[in-house]
Protein backbone atom coordinates (compact mmCIF):
# COMPACT_ATOMS: atom_id res chain seq x y z
CA UNK A 1 0.00 0.00 0.00
CA UNK A 2 1.53 3.48 -1.17
CA UNK A 3 0.36 7.28 -0.02
CA UNK A 4 0.14 9.97 -2.46
CA UNK A 5 -0.62 13.37 -1.08
CA UNK A 6 -4.14 14.28 -3.13
CA UNK A 7 -6.15 17.58 -1.34
CA UNK A 8 -6.12 18.92 1.89
CA UNK A 9 -9.76 20.03 2.66
CA UNK A 10 -10.45 22.73 5.54
CA UNK A 11 -13.72 23.84 6.84
CA UNK A 12 -14.50 27.11 7.59
CA UNK A 13 -17.52 28.57 9.74
CA UNK A 14 -20.90 27.26 11.54
CA UNK A 15 -20.62 23.55 12.80
CA UNK A 16 -16.80 23.60 11.69
CA UNK A 17 -16.18 26.27 14.32
CA UNK A 18 -16.04 23.35 17.45
CA UNK A 19 -13.17 21.87 14.89
CA UNK A 20 -14.60 18.78 14.86
CA UNK A 21 -15.83 17.20 11.69
CA UNK A 22 -19.60 16.16 12.01
CA UNK A 23 -20.61 12.37 10.91
CA UNK A 24 -22.98 13.57 8.08
CA UNK A 25 -20.12 15.33 6.40
CA UNK A 26 -18.52 11.76 5.23
CA UNK A 27 -21.44 12.06 2.77
CA UNK A 28 -19.56 14.59 1.10
CA UNK A 29 -16.00 13.01 1.09
CA UNK A 30 -18.26 9.81 -0.28
CA UNK A 31 -18.96 12.57 -3.43
CA UNK A 32 -16.01 13.92 -3.66
CA UNK A 33 -14.44 10.24 -4.29
CA UNK A 34 -17.04 9.46 -6.86
CA UNK A 35 -16.10 12.75 -8.90
CA UNK A 36 -12.46 12.19 -8.53
CA UNK A 37 -12.85 9.05 -10.28
CA UNK A 38 -15.54 10.18 -12.99
CA UNK A 39 -12.85 12.82 -13.62
CA UNK A 40 -9.86 10.43 -13.53
CA UNK A 41 -11.59 8.18 -15.96
CA UNK A 42 -12.20 11.21 -18.50
CA UNK A 43 -8.33 12.59 -18.10
CA UNK A 44 -7.36 8.94 -19.35
CA UNK A 45 -9.89 9.16 -22.45
CA UNK A 46 -8.82 12.53 -23.44
CA UNK A 47 -4.86 11.68 -23.65
CA UNK A 48 -5.82 8.58 -25.53
CA UNK A 49 -8.17 9.61 -28.05
CA UNK A 50 -8.15 6.60 -30.00
CA UNK A 51 -9.00 3.98 -27.42
CA UNK A 52 -12.58 3.28 -26.67
CA UNK A 53 -12.43 1.47 -23.34
CA UNK A 54 -10.65 2.35 -20.51
CA UNK A 55 -7.21 -0.27 -19.68
CA UNK A 56 -8.11 -3.14 -17.68
CA UNK A 57 -7.80 -2.25 -13.75
CA UNK A 58 -7.36 1.46 -14.38
CA UNK A 59 -8.60 2.80 -10.71
CA UNK A 60 -8.44 -1.28 -9.28
CA UNK A 61 -6.62 -0.65 -5.95
CA UNK A 62 -6.61 2.66 -5.92
CA UNK A 63 -9.22 5.05 -3.17
CA UNK A 64 -9.35 7.97 -1.24
CA UNK A 65 -8.28 7.89 2.51
CA UNK A 66 -8.85 10.10 5.01
CA UNK A 67 -5.26 9.83 6.38
CA UNK A 68 -5.35 12.72 9.08
CA UNK A 69 -7.56 15.56 11.00
CA UNK A 70 -5.10 18.40 11.63
CA UNK A 71 -5.24 19.98 15.17
CA UNK A 72 -5.91 23.35 15.35
CA UNK A 73 -8.76 23.68 12.51
CA UNK A 74 -10.73 21.49 10.80
CA UNK A 75 -8.26 20.53 8.36
CA UNK A 76 -8.30 17.48 6.69
CA UNK A 77 -5.73 15.15 5.22
CA UNK A 78 -6.59 13.29 1.94
CA UNK A 79 -4.39 10.71 0.46
CA UNK A 80 -4.50 8.28 -2.66
CA UNK A 81 -4.08 4.86 -1.40
CA UNK A 82 -3.18 2.66 -3.70
CA UNK A 83 -2.96 -1.33 -3.16
CA UNK A 84 -0.83 -3.66 -4.57
CA UNK A 85 1.78 -1.42 -6.08
CA UNK A 86 4.74 -3.83 -6.56
CA UNK A 87 5.63 -3.79 -9.83
CA UNK A 88 5.34 -0.34 -10.44
CA UNK A 89 7.12 2.39 -8.34
CA UNK A 90 3.18 3.78 -7.95
CA UNK A 91 -0.08 2.97 -9.47
CA UNK A 92 0.30 3.68 -13.78
CA UNK A 93 -3.02 5.89 -13.22
CA UNK A 94 -2.00 7.58 -10.36
CA UNK A 95 -0.94 11.05 -12.65
CA UNK A 96 -4.82 10.72 -13.57
CA UNK A 97 -6.51 10.82 -10.45
CA UNK A 98 -3.86 13.58 -9.50
CA UNK A 99 -4.70 15.38 -12.64
CA UNK A 100 -8.53 14.82 -11.61
CA UNK A 101 -7.82 16.54 -8.26
CA UNK A 102 -6.44 19.59 -9.51
CA UNK A 103 -9.31 19.72 -12.10
CA UNK A 104 -11.46 19.98 -9.69
CA UNK A 105 -10.07 22.61 -7.58
CA UNK A 106 -10.25 24.68 -10.54
CA UNK A 107 -13.63 24.08 -11.28
CA UNK A 108 -14.78 25.59 -7.84
CA UNK A 109 -12.15 28.47 -8.13
CA UNK A 110 -13.85 29.78 -11.74
CA UNK A 111 -17.44 29.70 -10.24
CA UNK A 112 -15.85 31.71 -7.08
CA UNK A 113 -15.02 34.00 -9.73
CA UNK A 114 -17.93 33.84 -12.09
CA UNK A 115 -16.94 31.51 -14.45
CA UNK A 116 -18.26 28.33 -16.16
CA UNK A 117 -15.95 24.70 -15.75
CA UNK A 118 -13.76 24.29 -18.51
CA UNK A 119 -15.39 22.51 -21.47
CA UNK A 120 -13.01 19.33 -21.01
CA UNK A 121 -14.67 18.65 -17.35
CA UNK A 122 -16.95 15.73 -17.79
CA UNK A 123 -20.66 17.00 -17.25
CA UNK A 124 -20.93 13.77 -15.55
CA UNK A 125 -18.60 15.04 -12.63
CA UNK A 126 -20.14 18.30 -12.63
CA UNK A 127 -23.57 16.66 -11.65
CA UNK A 128 -22.05 15.03 -8.60
CA UNK A 129 -22.14 18.53 -6.97
CA UNK A 130 -25.95 17.59 -6.14
CA UNK A 131 -24.26 15.63 -3.55
CA UNK A 132 -21.23 17.44 -2.65
CA UNK A 133 -21.83 20.35 -0.29
CA UNK A 134 -25.86 19.36 -0.23
CA UNK A 135 -25.13 20.44 3.50
CA UNK A 136 -23.47 23.03 3.74
CA UNK A 137 -25.17 25.95 5.26
CA UNK A 138 -24.92 29.37 5.42
CA UNK A 139 -21.79 30.90 6.31
CA UNK A 140 -19.89 27.67 6.07
CA UNK A 141 -17.05 27.17 3.47
CA UNK A 142 -15.35 23.40 2.21
CA UNK A 143 -12.34 24.64 0.89
CA UNK A 144 -10.08 22.07 -1.40
CA UNK A 145 -6.31 23.30 -1.92
CA UNK A 146 -4.03 20.70 -4.25
CA UNK A 147 -0.21 20.56 -2.65
CA UNK A 148 0.84 20.06 -6.18
CA UNK A 149 -0.39 23.09 -7.28
CA UNK A 150 -1.04 25.33 -4.26
CA UNK A 151 -4.55 26.06 -5.54
CA UNK A 152 -7.47 26.71 -3.61
CA UNK A 153 -11.11 26.12 -4.36
CA UNK A 154 -13.60 27.33 -1.32
CA UNK A 155 -17.39 25.49 -1.72
CA UNK A 156 -20.16 27.42 -0.44
CA UNK A 157 -23.83 27.00 -0.92
CA UNK A 158 -23.69 29.72 -3.20
CA UNK A 159 -20.51 28.88 -5.60
CA UNK A 160 -22.26 25.09 -5.21
CA UNK A 161 -25.33 26.42 -7.13
CA UNK A 162 -23.08 28.49 -9.47
CA UNK A 163 -21.83 25.39 -10.47
CA UNK A 164 -25.06 22.82 -10.88
CA UNK A 165 -26.89 26.24 -12.59
CA UNK A 166 -24.09 26.30 -15.20
CA UNK A 167 -25.58 22.57 -16.87
CA UNK A 168 -27.83 23.76 -19.52
CA UNK A 169 -30.33 20.72 -19.10
CA UNK A 170 -30.20 21.17 -15.36
CA UNK A 171 -33.64 23.14 -14.20
CA UNK A 172 -33.52 22.74 -10.51
CA UNK A 173 -31.33 21.95 -7.78
CA UNK A 174 -31.13 20.60 -4.24
CA UNK A 175 -29.79 21.32 -1.15
CA UNK A 176 -30.71 20.92 2.66
CA UNK A 177 -33.07 23.91 3.91
CA UNK A 178 -34.41 24.79 6.70
CA UNK A 179 -37.84 26.37 6.55
CA UNK A 180 -39.80 28.26 9.32
CA UNK A 181 -43.10 29.89 8.98
CA UNK A 182 -47.04 30.17 10.71
CA UNK A 183 -49.50 27.73 9.94
CA UNK A 184 -52.57 29.60 8.58
CA UNK A 185 -54.63 26.12 7.23
CA UNK A 186 -54.72 22.66 7.23
CA UNK A 187 -56.46 20.72 4.52
CA UNK A 188 -57.07 16.87 5.95
CA UNK A 189 -58.35 15.85 2.85
CA UNK A 190 -55.60 16.47 1.14
CA UNK A 191 -52.59 16.18 3.15
CA UNK A 192 -51.58 19.58 3.28
CA UNK A 193 -50.58 22.54 5.63
CA UNK A 194 -50.41 26.57 4.46
CA UNK A 195 -47.28 28.28 6.47
CA UNK A 196 -47.04 31.57 5.69
CA UNK A 197 -43.66 32.95 5.41
CA UNK A 198 -42.04 35.93 7.18
CA UNK A 199 -41.35 37.49 3.99
CA UNK A 200 -44.60 37.22 3.03
CA UNK A 201 -45.01 34.48 0.94
CA UNK A 202 -46.96 31.09 1.27
CA UNK A 203 -45.82 27.43 0.74
CA UNK A 204 -48.13 24.07 0.93
CA UNK A 205 -46.55 21.12 2.50
CA UNK A 206 -47.95 17.86 1.95
CA UNK A 207 -47.09 15.65 4.87
CA UNK A 208 -47.01 11.36 4.41
CA UNK A 209 -45.24 9.04 6.40
CA UNK A 210 -45.30 7.97 10.29
CA UNK A 211 -43.33 11.39 11.45
CA UNK A 212 -45.56 13.54 9.57
CA UNK A 213 -48.36 11.41 10.90
CA UNK A 214 -47.36 12.19 14.34
CA UNK A 215 -47.24 15.81 13.48
CA UNK A 216 -50.30 16.16 12.39
CA UNK A 217 -52.16 14.74 15.32
CA UNK A 218 -50.42 17.81 17.23
CA UNK A 219 -51.79 20.20 14.68
CA UNK A 220 -55.21 18.71 15.41
CA UNK A 221 -54.96 19.17 18.61
CA UNK A 222 -53.61 22.84 18.43
CA UNK A 223 -56.46 22.98 16.26
CA UNK A 224 -58.88 25.85 19.15
CA UNK A 225 -55.50 27.88 18.92
CA UNK A 226 -56.05 27.90 14.99
CA UNK A 227 -59.22 28.88 15.46
CA UNK A 228 -59.08 31.63 17.98
CA UNK A 229 -56.54 33.39 15.25
CA UNK A 230 -53.42 32.79 17.58
CA UNK A 231 -50.17 32.30 15.47
CA UNK A 232 -48.52 28.60 15.38
CA UNK A 233 -44.84 28.43 14.46
CA UNK A 234 -43.51 25.85 12.20
CA UNK A 235 -40.15 24.31 11.28
CA UNK A 236 -39.43 22.11 8.37
CA UNK A 237 -35.98 20.88 8.10
CA UNK A 238 -34.41 18.57 5.04
CA UNK A 239 -33.94 18.40 1.76
CA UNK A 240 -35.92 20.54 -0.47
CA UNK A 241 -35.69 20.96 -4.09
CA UNK A 242 -35.26 24.78 -5.61
CA UNK A 243 -35.69 26.21 -9.15
CA UNK A 244 -33.28 28.12 -10.95
CA UNK A 245 -34.13 31.11 -9.62
CA UNK A 246 -34.15 30.04 -5.91
CA UNK A 247 -37.69 29.06 -5.25
CA UNK A 248 -38.74 26.58 -3.05
CA UNK A 249 -40.50 23.84 -4.93
CA UNK A 250 -40.76 21.06 -2.33
CA UNK A 251 -39.36 18.95 0.07
CA UNK A 252 -38.00 15.87 -1.60
CA UNK A 253 -37.22 14.61 2.25
CA UNK A 254 -37.93 15.76 5.92
CA UNK A 255 -35.72 15.12 8.81
CA UNK A 256 -37.43 17.47 11.49
CA UNK A 257 -40.69 18.75 11.55
CA UNK A 258 -41.05 20.71 15.20
CA UNK A 259 -43.43 23.41 16.79
CA UNK A 260 -41.23 26.80 17.30
CA UNK A 261 -41.63 28.65 20.49
CA UNK A 262 -43.99 32.10 19.48
CA UNK A 263 -40.76 34.23 20.72
CA UNK A 264 -38.15 32.48 18.39
CA UNK A 265 -35.62 34.57 17.44
CA UNK A 266 -35.05 33.32 14.19
CA UNK A 267 -38.44 33.73 12.72
CA UNK A 268 -38.36 37.20 14.48
CA UNK A 269 -34.80 37.88 12.58
CA UNK A 270 -36.34 37.09 9.27
CA UNK A 271 -39.34 39.21 9.53
CA UNK A 272 -37.41 42.02 10.57
CA UNK A 273 -35.56 42.10 7.61
CA UNK A 274 -38.56 42.54 5.73
CA UNK A 275 -38.77 45.87 7.10
CA UNK A 276 -38.17 48.47 4.30
CA UNK A 277 -37.23 52.49 4.35
CA UNK A 278 -39.86 54.01 6.19
CA UNK A 279 -41.39 51.55 8.12
CA UNK A 280 -42.68 53.85 11.26
CA UNK A 281 -45.09 56.64 9.50
CA UNK A 282 -42.17 57.48 7.28
CA UNK A 283 -39.31 57.09 9.49
CA UNK A 284 -36.56 54.17 10.23
CA UNK A 285 -34.81 52.34 7.57
CA UNK A 286 -33.96 49.11 6.73
CA UNK A 287 -32.01 47.12 8.80
CA UNK A 288 -28.49 46.13 8.06
CA UNK A 289 -28.42 42.62 6.72
CA UNK A 290 -24.82 41.70 7.76
CA UNK A 291 -25.86 43.14 11.47
CA UNK A 292 -29.03 40.84 11.49
CA UNK A 293 -26.41 37.62 10.46
CA UNK A 294 -24.11 38.71 13.04
CA UNK A 295 -26.52 38.47 15.87
CA UNK A 296 -28.50 35.43 14.65
CA UNK A 297 -24.92 33.55 15.04
CA UNK A 298 -24.21 35.71 18.29
CA UNK A 299 -27.84 33.66 19.85
CA UNK A 300 -27.11 30.47 18.16
CA UNK A 301 -23.95 30.56 19.78
CA UNK A 302 -24.35 31.43 23.33
CA UNK A 303 -28.53 31.18 23.71
CA UNK A 304 -28.61 27.42 24.68
CA UNK A 305 -31.39 25.35 25.58
CA UNK A 306 -33.30 26.92 28.78
CA UNK A 307 -32.35 30.50 28.38
CA UNK A 308 -35.10 32.82 28.57
CA UNK A 309 -36.19 34.18 25.03
CA UNK A 310 -36.27 37.55 24.60
CA UNK A 311 -38.72 40.08 22.69
CA UNK A 312 -37.14 41.75 20.01
CA UNK A 313 -38.69 44.72 18.19
CA UNK A 314 -36.94 47.31 15.80
CA UNK A 315 -35.82 51.16 16.29
CA UNK A 316 -36.14 53.73 14.24
CA UNK A 317 -31.87 54.46 14.35
CA UNK A 318 -31.33 51.41 12.55
CA UNK A 319 -30.90 48.83 16.08
CA UNK A 320 -32.63 46.78 17.98
CA UNK A 321 -34.28 46.78 21.41
CA UNK A 322 -34.27 43.08 22.89
CA UNK A 323 -36.50 42.66 26.17
CA UNK A 324 -37.01 40.39 28.67
CA UNK A 325 -40.01 40.49 31.21
CA UNK A 326 -39.40 39.01 34.39
CA UNK A 327 -41.96 38.56 37.67
CA UNK A 328 -39.22 41.37 39.65
CA UNK A 329 -37.42 42.51 36.65
CA UNK A 330 -37.63 44.29 33.57
CA UNK A 331 -34.82 44.53 31.14
CA UNK A 332 -34.11 45.81 27.87
CA UNK A 333 -30.57 46.24 25.84
CA UNK A 334 -30.49 48.47 23.01
CA UNK A 335 -28.55 46.97 20.06
CA UNK A 336 -26.53 49.10 17.67
CA UNK A 337 -26.10 46.56 14.65
CA UNK A 338 -23.36 48.40 13.25
CA UNK A 339 -21.01 49.00 15.90
CA UNK A 340 -21.96 45.56 17.82
CA UNK A 341 -22.56 46.63 21.05
CA UNK A 342 -25.30 47.00 23.64
CA UNK A 343 -26.82 49.23 26.05
CA UNK A 344 -28.30 47.43 29.18
CA UNK A 345 -30.82 48.92 31.66
CA UNK A 346 -32.30 46.48 33.92
CA UNK A 347 -35.53 47.67 36.20
CA UNK A 348 -36.09 45.99 39.68
CA UNK A 349 -40.14 46.62 39.28
CA UNK A 350 -41.07 47.01 42.67
CA UNK A 351 -38.44 48.55 44.12
CA UNK A 352 -37.57 50.66 41.58
CA UNK A 353 -33.90 50.22 41.54
CA UNK A 354 -32.20 50.90 38.33
CA UNK A 355 -28.66 49.21 37.13
CA UNK A 356 -27.23 50.00 33.58
CA UNK A 357 -24.12 49.29 31.57
CA UNK A 358 -22.63 49.34 28.42
CA UNK A 359 -21.37 46.13 26.96
CA UNK A 360 -19.48 45.26 23.71
CA UNK A 361 -21.37 42.70 21.73
CA UNK A 362 -17.84 41.02 20.08
CA UNK A 363 -16.97 39.58 23.21
CA UNK A 364 -17.67 36.11 24.35
CA UNK A 365 -16.85 38.03 27.92
CA UNK A 366 -20.39 39.79 26.84
CA UNK A 367 -22.66 37.85 25.73
CA UNK A 368 -22.09 35.01 29.04
CA UNK A 369 -22.99 37.98 31.16
CA UNK A 370 -26.05 38.71 29.22
CA UNK A 371 -26.97 34.94 30.05
CA UNK A 372 -25.86 34.39 32.74
CA UNK A 373 -27.98 38.12 34.23
CA UNK A 374 -31.29 36.84 32.04
CA UNK A 375 -30.82 33.47 33.93
CA UNK A 376 -30.54 34.82 37.38
CA UNK A 377 -32.67 37.69 36.91
CA UNK A 378 -35.50 35.25 35.47
CA UNK A 379 -35.81 33.43 38.53
CA UNK A 380 -39.04 33.77 40.32
CA UNK A 381 -37.27 34.66 43.99
CA UNK A 382 -37.04 38.64 44.56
Amino acid sequence: MTETAFLTPKLHGGRFEKHAVPLEFLKDLNALQAMVFAVAKQKFRDSNPDRQRLVKGFSSGIELGLSSIETGSVKLVLNLLCAGATLFPSHPSLPFFEEAGEAIVEVIEAAENGQTAPDDFPSEALRIFDRLGKGLKDGETFQLSSPRTGRVGSLTRDVRRKILLSIPEVYDYEEETVLRGSVSGVNWDEQTIQLNMPDGQMFQFHYSGPEQTEFVNEIISAKSKLEQGKSIKLLLAGTGKFSRQGKLLNFISVEEISFLDPLDIDFRLDELRQLQNGWMDGEGGKLSESGLDWLKTCFDRYFNLGVPIPYIYPRVDGGLSIEWTFPHHEISMEVDLDNKTGYWVALHSKGGEAEDRELNLETEEGWKWIVEQVTTKGETTP
